[in-house]
């Protein structure tokens, strides 16, 4: 750790790296290198994870093994593809009516995309919230939940109750979509641009802001106060406990 947060070189990384007798010979030096900093750029709160990134950037141009070289490229790829900045992974997928919709088919508006499972209690509350606020952007925001239930029927029955008007689709869960998007936890939101590159990643929950960064986005001049969502107020009509 002190390697990493005190020595933003690779040299300096090296250099004491190399006092360790098993870490002496560079082939395995690297890998363990490489393998490493993935793993701490990957946890959030112990490492300065920008720090990781860099440093593994500079690794994969500095090994002149190809097949170690090749191993270092994937690590910091799957790291910063889900970046800001970046495009976004395409996708195609049905809706409960059998109709494909492709990430494609919304370039030029903003996309909000919502993982979640009929099983997930955070997924179904948050959607209380989205309920509120995708009404008032829907003109130039599409929002998709994207359900990653193991039973499509399951996910069917929960959106045919909802009544919900977004746009729900299913990937279920081993759908390359998992992979692509590291689905890890429910729910998982991302924030995508008009030109296919990510704004958020990841986003903000519903109830959590998410209407004040779109506010900001689109230039929306509003006098009305946009407060986060309090969990312990009632939604109109809510009884008391947590509906499933």
């Amino acid at each position: 750790k002190t390697a990493i947060d005190q020595n933003r070189s690779l040299w300096g990384v090296n250099a004491i790296l190399e006092r360790n007798d098993y870490l002496k010979r560079s082939e395995f030096r690297e890998t363990v290198l490489m393998r490493e900093l993935f793993k701490y750029a990957s946890t959030k709160g112990t490492f300065d994870q920008g720090a990781c990134v860099q440093l593994l950037q500079e690794l994969t141009s500095n090994i002149s093994d190809p097949v170690r070289a090749q191993m270092a490229r994937y690590y910091y790829q799957k790291l910063v593809k889900l970046a800001v900045g970046n495009p976004a992974p395409q996708f195609e997928l049905q809706n409960f009516e059998g109709i494909k919709h492709a990430l494609s088919d919304y370039k030029g508006k903003y996309v909000y995309l919502d993982f979640w499972a009929s099983w997930c209690g955070p997924c179904i509350r948050s959607m209380k919230v989205l309920k509120e606020v995708a009404p008032r952007y829907k003109d130039k925001v599409v929002f998709i939940s994207i359900s990653m239930d193991s039973r499509k029927r399951d996910a069917e029955k929960f959106y045919r109750k909802s009544g919900y008007d977004w746009l729900f689709l299913y990937a279920g869960v081993d759908h390359p979509i998992k992979e692509e998007y590291e689905v890890m936890m429910l729910p998982t939101y991302y924030l995508i641009g008009p030109d296919g590159k990510f704004v958020q990643s990841p986003a903000l929950r519903p109830e959590s802001g998410l209407s004040n960064i779109l506010v900001k986005l689109l230039g929306i001049n509003t006098s009305e106060k946009i407060e986060i969502w309090d969990w312990n107020q009632k939604m109109p009509g809510q009884k008391s406990g947590v509906e499933r």
